[in-house]
């Protein structure tokens, strides 16, 4: 078994001259104290031939349940901000009577939109003018 100290200090001491209720050890290094409980060294010595290959398979399936799990959270994530912007923009006014303070918020929201609505019509009239050329 190895024990290693709160300073780095790594010491391989048997596993028989450690109790099963454990020892209190002392760093020859640091003279720092702690509590070592006993640790089971069989389990940690397996080889890979003993490893079963039928639970690896059911490891590795519900990794790829997990990665398209992930895509269909991703989706609803998106309907419920879109939920929320809808919301948002049809019931503004008993928003701003129960929260009169996001009025602020919504003219900042008004601006933000026409300049990106400003950008678009700009982009667009490029595109168009690229398109007539050729």
């Amino acid at each position: 078994m190895i024990l290693t100290c709160e300073c780095g200090s790594r010491f391989e001491i048997p596993s028989s001259k450690i109790p099963k209720k454990g020892i209190t050890v002392k760093c020859s290094v640091c003279g720092k104290e702690w509590f070592q409980q006993f640790i089971d060294d069989k389990n940690e010595n397996k080889s890979f031939d003993t490893i079963d290959p039928s639970k690896m398979k059911n490891k590795i399936s519900l990794k790829t349940k997990y990665k398209s799990n992930f895509f269909g959270n991703f989706f609803i994530f998106i309907l419920f901000i879109a939920f929320l912007v809808f919301m948002m923009i049809f019931f503004k006014e008993h928003i701003l009577i129960s929260f009169p303070k996001l009025d602020n918020f919504y003219l900042t929201l008004e601006i933000m939109s026409e300049i990106i609505f400003v950008n678009i019509r700009y982009f667009m009239e490029i595109i168009a003018s690229v398109f007539k050329n050729i």
